[in-house]
Formats: C-alpha cells, sequence, structure tokens
C-alpha cells in the first residue's frame, strides 16, 4: 500500500471508529437511538488489484482500442445506510476498474491501445480492429438480514464494437465478495478486501466471457480474422524461466466451493499429517496459476465441468508445473434441527431459566478428487450425526457433541484410501 493510501486508510478507520464509539455510547437499550447517530462519510481509494499473471486464456488475433471514458475513470460509489450506524461509505472504484481492464484486455487480444481521448477524434485509428468501452451498471454495499456479514457486488457492461460504430457483442461482468463482519465492527480495511476479492471476481467473468459471445465469433469468421473452422485453441505458455516439473510426488489442492471453507483447512490438514511425503498446494496459489477458471463464478458448477476445466490442455500443462497431481473440490454444511423450550425469568428474590431444548445437528462433507494423471476423478462423502442438549434448571448448560470433526476425518481417510489405491496400483 502507498504511502498516501496507507494514510487515507488511517484516517477513514479513525473515523468510522470515532462513528461506532459515539453511537454505541448513545445506545442504551434500543437500536433505535442508535440510528440518530450521524456520522460524515468516509471517502474509501480502492487500491488497484493485480491479476495474475499469464492467465489461462486464448488470445485473439485482433489490435483493440480501450475506451475509458471521464466518467468510468473517476466513478465513485457512494452507499448511505439507514440502519444502526448511518455512515455514508464513498467508494472510488474508476481507478481500480480502469486497472482491471488494463490488465484484462492485454491477456485477451494481441494488441491494445489505450484511447485517452474520446474514439472518434483519436489518431491512429486504422490500425485497430475493435474498440472495447466499459461502463460500471451497478454497485452495492450491503449486509445480510442479521447484520453479521458485509457484501459487495459490483457489475459491469463490456461493449465492443468496430472502429466505425458498429456493435459485435455486448455482455456484463459480475463480481461480488463478502466477509463476516457487523455493521459495528466494519472498517475500511475490510470494505477495501471485499471490495478488491469482488473485482478480481470481474475480472474473471470478463475474460471467460469473451470467448462466450457467439456474436463475437461470427464476427471474427466474416471479418476474416479467422478461419470458418476456427484456429486450434493455444496452449498457454509457462512464464519465461518457469523450472520444468518435477513431479516428485502427489499433490492435493483443495478448492474453496460453497460453505467448504473450514473443512478445506482441515482436509488439507489431516492428509498432510496423515502423509508427511505429500506436498499441500495452498489453494491461493492454485487459483492464481489457474486464473480465471477457478473463481467464485466462473469455477465448474458440477463434477461433471470441473473433470472439463482440468482435462484441458493448457490447464494440465499449469498443474504440471504446480506440481499438482490431485485437485480436491471441498464443500461441506452443518445443519441443526432445534427443538423443546427453556423459559427464564427475573424477580426480586432473583432469577433463572427451567425447560430443556436439544437439536439433531448433521455435518456432511463432499469431496470431488481429480486425477491429473490418470486423467479420473471419483466423487466421496462423510456424514457425521450428534445430539446437542441444552438442560436448564436456574442457568443453562450446554452439552455439545461435535460433528464437523468428525466428518471431517472421515472425508480424509477416503482421500487418503484413494491416494494410496491409485500409488499402488501403479506399482
Amino acid at each position: 500500500m502507498t504511502g498516501g493510501l496507507a494514510r487515507a486508510h488511517e484516517a477513514n478507520s479513525g473515523e468510522w471508529e470515532r462513528c461506532v464509539r459515539a453511537a454505541t455510547a448513545t445506545i442504551f437499550l434500543t437500536l433505535s437511538v442508535m440510528s440518530a447517530v450521524g456520522c460524515t462519510s468516509t471517502r474509501l481509494p480502492v487500491m488497484p488489484v493485480t491479476l495474475p499473471e499469464h492467465p489461462l486464456v486464448e488470445r485473439l488475433p485482433l489490435a483493440v482500442g480501450l475506451s475509458i471514458t471521464p466518467q468510468f475513470r473517476s466513478y465513485e460509489h457512494i452507499e448511505e445506510w439507514t440502519g444502526p450506524v448511518r455512515h455514508p461509505w464513498r467508494l472510488l472504484l474508476g481507478p481500480a476498474s480502469t486497472s482491471v481492464f488494463q490488465q484484462a484486455l492485454s491477456a485477451m487480444f494481441d494488441h491494445v491501445e489505450p484511447l485517452a481521448v474520446e474514439p472518434s477524434s483519436a489518431v491512429g485509428l486504422d490500425q485497430l480492429d475493435a474498440i472495447l468501452e466499459p461502463t460500471i451498471e451497478d454497485a452495492h454495499l450491503s449486509f445480510t438480514a442479521d447484520l453479521k456479514t458485509a457484501r459487495f457486488r459490483i457489475r459491469y457492461r463490456v461493449t465492443l464494437r468496430t472502429v466505425s460504430g458498429q456493435a459485435i457483442a455486448s455482455w456484463t461482468a459480475f463480481g461480488a465478495a463478502e466477509d463476516e463482519q457487523s455493521m459495528l465492527e466494519l472498517r475500511p480495511t475490510v470494505v477495501a478486501r471485499i471490495v478488491m476479492r469482488a473485482l478480481r471476481a470481474a475480472a474473471a467473468e470478463i475474460l471467460v466471457g469473451l470467448h462466450r459471445q457467439p456474436d463475437l465469433m461470427r464476427w471474427l469468421v466474416d471479418s476474416k480474422r479467422v478461419s470458418p473452422t476456427g484456429e486450434a485453441p493455444r496452449t498457454a505458455s509457462l512464464p519465461a524461466g518457469a523450472p520444468p516439473p518435477s513431479r516428485e510426488g502427489a499433490t492435493f489442492v483443495g478448492v474453496e466451493e460453497d460453505e467448504g471453507g473450514p473443512f478445506l483447512e482441515c482436509l488439507a490438514t489431516r492428509v498432510r499429517d496423515d502423509q508427511p511425503g505429500l506436498r499441500i498446494v495452498p489453494t491461493s496459489v492454485f487459483r492464481d496459476g489457474l486464473f480465471p477458471w477457478f473463481e467464485p463464478r466462473t469455477a465448474p458448477g458440477d463434477a461433471e465441468g470441473f473433470a472439463g476445466v482440468l482435462a484441458r490442455s493448457d490447464v494440465a500443462e499449469r498443474l504440471a508445473a504446480l506440481d499438482v497431481r490431485y485437485v480436491v473440490l471441498v464443500s461441506g454444511r452443518t445443519t441443526m434441527n432445534w427443538k423443546g423450550e427453556i423459559g427464564c425469568g427475573v424477580a426480586y428474590q432473583g432469577g433463572g431459566c427451567l425447560g430443556l431444548k436439544w437439536a439433531d445437528r448433521k455435518t456432511k462433507v463432499a469431496a470431488v478428487v481429480w486425477d491429473s494423471e490418470r486423467a479420473t476423478e471419483v466423487k466421496l462423502d462423510a456424514e457425521a450425526n450428534a445430539k446437542w442438549i441444552i438442560p436448564a434448571l436456574v442457568i443453562p448448560i450446554p452439552l455439545i457433541a461435535p460433528t464437523e470433526s468428525v466428518a471431517c476425518a472421515e472425508a480424509a481417510k477416503q482421500i487418503e484410501d484413494y491416494m494410496q489405491r491409485a500409488g499402488s496400483e501403479e506399482r
């Protein structure tokens, strides 16, 4: 973070904390009092997002002008809540969005020419094949109904047209991210983090969306920029100087999906502890290496799509460079069904609670293991059930039986058994 941005974030953090302290001090018994506390807005410069180098997308043989309007470059989103803390946020999205498109286009086309003025008056347009112009259609910073999770979303419109102004293709790119931070605990650094994650997700959709535009593909054929049969996809080359694949052993990579985060860490830890010779590649390294194919909205939605992406020649090459043999897609969920009642009361002589509550708690962990050497996949799942009991005689005392660790241990064992069978069959 640059010095200016760091100072801005520190100043904004101080203002936000002052606002929350004032609101909290105003609260005595009701949140309605808190809503009367007004604070000055937080003006948050969004730091530029650095996309991974060498995205796995086919670069089109086009020279494209990138038209960034003054409105887009200076775009500022203002979000004002009417909830517990009336604190407007002013997010400077224009500069970071401009950087996202500059980086994305360099991976999408053979040549990109920034257009500093209106395209109609730019010099050298005859050297361009097309002009791309982005706009921001929507942005929103919000909270879940319980005010415990902050969310940010942004939607871009990407328009590609000929130099003469004829429309070629238009599509939207959506990015979203969230963080488990309550409204009273929200800080500018947290907002900046979820905004940056949302911009990265949108960049992935920009890259993937280009090759999903039938109008663009027809225009490329009609204008004789590609043959009617289409060119064979170019295999993305490895960065210059990258070491050759070592393939010294099987490697396990977990890919977070749905609510798989805590289960992902648990599985990776257990498998690594049980098999010390197995190298665990962090999920962030895996996602960067295979960008943009495993971002939240571009990741395959099912096992078949997952296998299809991993079977691509360019993806297989990148997996080999990461020394990844096994890729494990993890999802998990815990549900609870509460029954019973506990009543509590207060009197001059004292107070207490009486009753009994219990819950059926179920945790399910599912995994899809892709073996890149065999080009095969296997689906695994584990489940754990238990009862939570909370008896109350004066004070409620919960009797808790964990299910997540049990389900994680069972899923890890299944994954290890599969890896061991695959290794023994090769020997």
